[in-house]
């Protein structure tokens, strides 16, 4: 029976419980050995947990490669549309042909709702400009509460994980 890492950590610890209560050198002998057998199996868990974490960390990381790949690549193709496009615009304005129709497509050259184009933001009256919600300097805050400074209702926290190398 494959007994999982929590059944391995219950038995261990239910066997340690019993290394004290017996002065006899025979059973403690034989509670060790059976402490040691546990402790390889937790070891030898915790190795496939390992690799398969390694495993999953990689294919995670692939595919987030892929991702940032396919990413470019849409950008690529976002401008050579815009560029393409602009070309297109271009040449039927300079020709005078602005609208017209094809077998396949139809063209026209339109006016679009006209954009606001700011060239000082230092001359836009104070009425237009939107107030941000103040935000924190958390680094400055942890530099200042590991220096000992008290904040009321402000602490570190210690963090802990695994690390697996």
């Amino acid at each position: 029976m494959k007994l999982t890492l929590y059944d391995l950590s219950e038995s261990y610890l239910n066997v340690l419980n019993l290394l004290g209560e017996d002065d006899n050198e025979d059973n403690n002998q034989q509670i060790e050995n059976i402490l040691n057998q546990i402790n390889e199996e937790i070891e030898n868990k915790a190795d496939n947990m390992a690799k398969l974490i390694k495993t999953i960390d990689a294919n995670n990381r692939s595919i987030k490669e892929e991702k940032d790949r396919l990413s470019r690549r849409q950008l690529q193709g976002e401008a050579a549309i815009k560029r393409l496009k602009k070309y297109l615009e271009e040449s039927m304005i300079k020709v005078n042909k602005t609208k017209f129709k094809t077998d396949l497509f139809s063209f026209n050259v339109q006016n679009f709702k006209k954009s606001v184009i700011i060239e000082d933001f230092k001359k836009v009256p104070e009425t237009y400009l939107v107030q941000r919600a103040p935000d924190v300097d958390r680094q400055k805050l942890y530099q200042d509460l590991k220096n000992g400074l008290e904040i009321e209702g402000i602490h570190l926290q210690d963090n802990k994980g695994l690390v697996i190398r």
